[in-house]
């Protein structure tokens, strides 16, 4: 097991701003293409509706959480 590293103040900025830039991008994709979907889903189905937004949390989570360690390699190494 890899000790927990401490973060520096520049590394925690750098770690916002690479969320704070993905977080935006994510919301504006489910907003300009899934919304009406899901909509559709709350009306009709809330089971359904339940299940897809909690797989739409966990893979942005997910997702997220990979490619901003990606992004902070990549940073890091150059």
């Amino acid at each position: 097991m890899e000790p927990t590293k401490n973060l520096t103040a520049g590394e925690l900025v750098s770690e916002l701003l690479i969320y704070g830039g993905l977080m935006i991008i994510y919301t504006l994709v489910v907003l300009g293409y899934l919304s009406n979907h899901v909509y559709v889903l709350y009306k009709n189905d809330t089971l359904l509706y339940t299940l897809t937004a909690l797989f739409l949390i966990l893979g942005q989570g997910l997702l997220m959480e990979n490619l901003a360690t990606y992004i902070r390699e990549k940073i890091e190494v150059e």
